[in-house]
């Protein structure tokens, strides 16, 4: 197992998944999350720069996979490209009410997120299952 790879698991990032592993040298990992939600609350200057860094690169790669997907949107079947979605809204709420939906969406999302996790860890995935990317923004904007 590589260094980095080292470093993140007792860190909870990662999980050993032995059972990808055909012999016993081989070492198979996987990620141990689903998903990340951002908390900006740190006073140290140092770990506001370090936050802002990783946090540009993160949306630069939330667009660069919906730049993927668009780009090669016609050559998924047809009952795929009827599936997947994407919106935007513009509303007018108070910093309360942008809390409440942020819950109210997380809440959407746990059954979704619980079903992944126990498919992941029974190995019990049906065929036609296929990688799902959602991101969301929601956010004060300046008129």
């Amino acid at each position: 197992m590589s260094y980095h790879l080292r470093q993140m698991q007792p860190h909870g990032l990662i999980e050993d998944v032995p059972e990808l592993a055909r012999d016993s040298r081989e070492r198979w990992v996987r990620a141990a999350l689903s998903g990340w939600a951002l908390v900006r609350d740190s006073e140290a200057p140092e770990a506001r720069a370090a936050l802002q860094a990783w946090t540009s690169q993160w949306v630069i790669d939330q667009f660069e996979r919906l730049r993927d997907f668009e780009r090669t949107y016609m050559t998924l079947p047809e009952n795929w490209r009827h599936a997947s979605f994407g919106s935007s809204r513009h509303l007018r709420l108070t910093q309360d009410e942008l809390t409440q939906l942020a819950d109210q969406l997380n809440a959407v999302l746990k059954p979704w997120r619980e079903l992944t996790q126990a498919r992941v860890e029974s190995s019990e995935i049906p065929p036609d299952t296929r990688p799902i990317f959602i991101f969301y923004h929601a956010f004060p904007e300046e008129p």
